[in-house]
């Protein structure tokens, strides 16, 4: 370990990173160009460490806010952030990943929301997405007004949908330790939105109406061509249904509104799975939606995807280009109706994204 800061902190930042060296570099420039300087960054590198990343990440290393750790062998995902999550110790924490970026006031924009509502266990907001080169592509719908969400309407969103982006979140860290300070290591795919679950059920959220985290979207992400998918989507919405029961009970969620929302949850994985290029996981999880709720037969995105899957990896191009113009028009629609969105441009950079 270099670098190793000390002292007392506001906020500890932690970036876990895998294999690629020239993004990490444009991760830690957003954290250095935050405008509220009391932070602690830890970089942590799945593997053995001391190659590429460890050498770009040297020279940062000279500010003492500023630390580069590596797990020793590659791990899943969930452990690089546990260990991130269980290494620091101050009163908000956040993960950014590697390939991700924040504009300079995310830090001071988040902080302040959460000083001013000190019953509230996290705060958030939509994501602008981003090409590797950082160009603006679209950026998603505020899914909420702007202020506090309570938990009744938070916790019934993410039961039907994870509308949390990782790079997004600033969490107190007081409400982590109550939730649970770990991520859930089961869940592989969806390990982020269990642990916003847990951290929903714990009082209310907040919600800031600014695109001012930039996700990319790019060739080296992880595919979907994966066979547990499916498996672990079931043993997910399973568990949530216990989540609730043991920690909001008077929760009513009816049973019809569960099967729609949940089809088309799998309806929107099965669409990624195929632009993913797994076309197999794709038609699981298809019949995993019609199963939990036939008349999903019927939604547009059932109908795009049986439009598409006969014709392979042709049809899979054709609804990767579909669906971002679909995105392209509601935002524009979004803008058109006065809703408040930020409409300020992306800066531009070669970073691009990953799962670490």
């Amino acid at each position: 370990m270099t670098g190793e800061s000390t002292g007392n902190v506001l906020v500890d930042v932690g970036i876990p990173t895998y294999r690629r060296p020239d993004y990490v570099v444009q991760a830690i420039e957003s954290v250095l160009a935050q405008s509220l300087r009391d932070w602690r960054l830890t970089i942590s590198e799945n593997g053995e460490g001391g190659g590429e990343i460890q050498a770009v990440v040297r020279p940062y290393l000279d500010d003492p806010r500023i630390s580069y750790i590596a797990t020793g062998q590659v791990v899943p995902l969930q452990q690089n952030w546990n260990g991130l999550i269980r290494r620091g110790s101050a009163q908000y924490l956040a993960l950014l990943h590697d390939d991700d970026r924040w504009h300079p006031e995310w830090l001071a924009r988040r902080v302040a929301f959460l000083d001013e509502h000190p019953g509230c266990g996290f705060v958030f907001s939509p994501a602008a997405i981003v090409t590797r080169a950082g160009d603006p592509l679209v950026r998603l719908r505020a899914e909420f007004e702007e202020g506090l969400v309570p938990r009744d309407t938070i916790v019934r969103r993410l039961l039907l949908n994870n509308v949390v982006p990782v790079s997004s979140i600033l969490i107190r860290r007081a409400t982590l330790d109550a939730a649970g300070a770990y991520v859930d290591e089961r869940f592989l795919f969806c390990c982020d939105w269990e642990l916003w679950l847990r951290l929903a059920l714990q009082g209310p959220a907040g919600f800031v109406d600014a695109s001012d985290n930039d996700y990319r979207k790019h060739e080296l992400q992880l595919t979907y061509n994966d066979y547990e998918r499916p498996k672990q989507i079931a043993l997910l919405f399973d568990h949530f249904d216990r989540l609730v029961k043991r920690d909001f009970p008077a929760l009513q969620l009816g049973r019809l509104e569960r099967a729609r929302g949940r089809s088309r949850v799998l309806l929107t994985m099965a669409l990624d799975a195929f632009e993913g290029g797994g076309r197999r996981p794709a038609l699981v999880l298809y019949a995993q939606a019609l199963g939990t709720y036939p008349p999903a037969l019927v939604d547009s995105r059932s109908l795009a995807l049986l439009a598409t899957l006969p014709f392979g990896r042709r049809g899979s191009r054709a609804l990767e280009r579909g669906r971002w113009s679909i995105h392209r028009r509601a935002i524009r629609t979004h803008l058109r109706g006065g809703m408040g969105w930020r409409t300020q441009k992306a800066a531009p950079s070669d970073s691009a994204d990953s799962e670490n």
